[in-house]
């Protein structure tokens, strides 16, 4: 269970002997004529998605791995260690930008939601470098996500070179390298169907074309 660090996994009842690092919660609830699935949130009307074992599954998510409503969804608790790294970033923030960029930390302070709607390349990614930062002075753990693989693959490398001391993972249905526990992730959305809870920073770009 090592490599599931970090991110939820499904596991039967029957076969369940987690120890006490780990938290558990039912995979499906049962809210009257309808079954909600815990990882994805969808409802379906029980007798659409009654297995012939007696218990139910969710159709939506079944690509991410076939859950049912006699496990639950398990995940290891995590602590980070609080870190202070400096930004490596040559460049240098415009007055607006460094409004905006100290607007995000005192939001994230406050655990306040932002939003920042501006064009395409009018520095938005570096504009949120500081509150990555702040982040991780708290110790917590931060994913960078877009609906799109070629923003992520594109954020990847600008993230590892900002913040080159952090622990950075690029996930995506084919990514090349495999899920480990990293400080930071950048990733699709659908990757967060694997997380419960995980980060205490999450920025979402390209929302505009958010799938869900």
């Amino acid at each position: 269970m090592t490599n599931q660090k970090g991110r939820q996994f499904f596991v039967l009842d029957e076969t369940m002997s987690v120890g006490k690092t780990f938290d558990s919660r039912p995979a499906m609830l049962e809210q009257g004529k309808r079954i909600v699935c815990q990882r994805c949130g969808s409802s379906h009307h029980k007798t659409s998605v009654l297995l012939p074992i007696g218990c139910y599954y969710c159709p939506t998510c079944i690509r991410y791995g076939r859950i049912t409503s006699d496990g639950q969804l398990v995940i290891q608790q995590t602590d980070l260690p609080a870190f202070d790294h400096k930004i490596v970033w040559p460049g240098v923030l415009t007055s607006f930008q460094q409004k905006i960029s100290q607007q995000l930390v005192a939001n994230c302070r406050q655990k306040k939601s932002s939003l920042v709607w501006s064009v395409t390349g009018s520095g938005k990614t570096e504009m949120i470098f500081e509150t990555i930062r702040h982040v991780r002075q708290e110790g917590g753990r931060v994913a960078i996500v877009s609906p799109r693989i070629d923003v992520c693959r594109e954020l990847f490398p600008r993230i590892q070179q900002a913040f080159p001391q952090e622990e950075s993972l690029l996930l995506y249905g084919k990514s090349e390298e495999p899920y480990r526990y990293t400080t930071i992730l950048i990733a699709t959305t659908h990757q967060l169907l694997h997380f419960y809870r995980s980060f205490q920073l999450i920025v979402v770009d390209e929302i505009d074309a958010f799938p869900y």
